[in-house]
């Protein structure tokens, strides 16, 4: 996140990728209380069974490594900008 934008004067961010659909208020990510976490994702959703077989985290390698944890969508997040750059969450990402 960088450091000299109009983002900077606040203490979170909300992004949502511009090709995805939202089915639910965002709001609840953004209220969310991250626990002192710089940064937090939202589950993938699994409602519609007709798609199941393009969810690749379901099948094979990623459902091995997943578990019984949920795949979390990069797509849609919220960001606790000052502890980000406090921890350097950036460079840890990078």
């Amino acid at each position: 996140m960088p450091t000299h934008s109009r983002c900077a004067r606040r203490t979170d961010a909300l992004s949502v990728c511009v090709g995805k659909v939202v089915r639910a208020d965002v709001l609840e990510l953004w209220n969310m209380d991250l626990k002192g976490r710089p940064y937090a994702y939202t589950p993938f959703c699994d409602n519609k069974k007709e798609i199941d077989g393009f969810r690749f985290w379901k099948q094979g390698f990623w459902s091995n490594h997943l578990g019984n944890r949920p795949y979390h969508i990069s797509a849609l997040y919220v960001v606790d900008l000052q502890r980000f750059r406090a921890v350097g969450a950036g460079d840890q990402l990078r």
